[in-house]
């Protein structure tokens, strides 16, 4: 379903938020495997600048995947209520 057609349907902002969050946890989860995989193999190069790269990558995608996505999105989604 496109994101025209859910806008047209009346959700209150709590409903829409977990549907939001609900309907796109896979595909960012998803990615944020394989990324972390990715980057988990430039950490076992010999190179240090490539292992520095890899770890610090690694972090950042775990970060975003967890903590930005699944907490702080969805708390300033609801604070900011209907302006959102």
């Amino acid at each position: 379903m496109g994101a025209s057609v859910r806008c047209r349907r009346a959700v209150a902002t709590p409903d829409a938020i977990v549907g939001g969050i609900a309907s796109s946890a896979g595909v960012v989860t998803s990615a944020a495997v394989i990324m972390v995989a990715v980057f988990s193999i430039l950490a076992t190069l010999s190179l240090i600048q490539l292992k520095m790269l890899g770890v610090g990558l690694g972090a950042a995608v775990l970060i975003d995947a967890t903590v930005v996505r699944g907490i702080l999105v969805p708390a300033a989604l609801a604070l900011l209520g209907e302006r959102s």
